[in-house]
């Protein structure tokens, strides 16, 4: 998995996002399964981009910002 694709990732659930605490809170907490905010980050990119990842890539960096989002959050409330 890239680099890129990693950092895109965490930008898409709100790590990286300028005042992202509730973006952040609506991807990691909410009802969308990795592989639908997958196929979402992918479409959102294939609108900048020509270049774009596997499907299967993209589900394990969601799934990875998601719990590093999970982590901060959980860090956030102590």
């Amino acid at each position: 998995m890239s680099d890129g694709l990693k950092e895109y990732a965490r930008d898409f659930v709100g790590i990286n996002h300028p005042g992202g605490t509730l973006r952040l809170r609506a991807m990691v907490l909410g009802p969308k399964s990795n592989d639908d905010l997958a196929r979402d980050m992918l479409a959102a990119r294939s609108k900048k981009s020509k270049d774009t990842w596997p499907l299967a890539d993209a589900v394990r960096a969601v799934a990875e910002a998601r719990s590093e989002g999970l982590s901060l959050l959980w860090n956030e409330q102590k």
